[in-house]
């Protein structure tokens, strides 16, 4: 007969296994690349789209005129300040360059960046201010703003020069400049 059937399968060495199941795990790593994940459930075309919850995020009320700011002064720096909503706001940058920051603009737009700005943002609030004439926009904070502000700012090692956080407070309770100056007249 001259024929062999092959029944016992050829010796291989182990470098050529090792090929092999290399090219093995290659291909079956393409097809999953490749092939589409089918999901378990089928999913009706005709369904309804699911309703999204929106968060609500309260916008400050913004005066439709300019308002004028009041400049007061703690240890011969410059305070900026504003009546508005029945409470005083506070320029967040004249509160920051208080602290001695050099690079004023950089380390506000870190403060932007940063997560816990992004949860506390409505504690900012954009007021129009008549500055020499033209309106523009000024980021403002009231006497809860400054009291998250604190805490970031001490991270940073920065630091208010005398008992600048009772004088803020204080600031804060005086009542509206219109009634002042009423007090004044009578």
């Amino acid at each position: 007969m001259g024929i062999i059937p092959d029944f016992f399968p050829k010796k291989e060495s182990p470098e050529e296994v090792l090929k092999e199941k290399i090219l093995k795990e290659k291909l079956l790593r393409q097809q999953k690349k490749s092939s589409p994940k089918k999901s378990a459930k089928r999913v009706s075309r005709t369904k309804a789209p699911t309703k999204v919850k929106k968060t609500e995020v309260k916008t400050p009320v913004i005066p439709k005129a300019p308002l004028n700011f009041e400049t007061a002064t703690f240890y011969s720096q410059p305070v900026r300040k504003i009546y508005s909503r029945n409470r005083w706001f506070f320029f967040l940058e004249d509160i920051i360059a208080l602290t001695g920051t050099i690079g004023l603009n950089e380390y506000i737009s870190k403060l932007k960046k940063s997560k816990d700005y992004e949860k506390n943002a409505s504690l900012v609030v954009d007021l129009p201010v008549n500055d020499s004439g033209k309106t523009k926009f000024v980021e403002c904070i009231d006497i809860e703003g400054f009291n998250w502000l604190l805490p970031l700012l001490r991270e940073d090692k920065r630091t208010f020069p005398g008992p600048f956080p009772n004088w803020i407070a204080e600031i804060s309770k005086l009542p509206s400049p219109s009634l002042i100056s009423e007090s004044k007249v009578n």
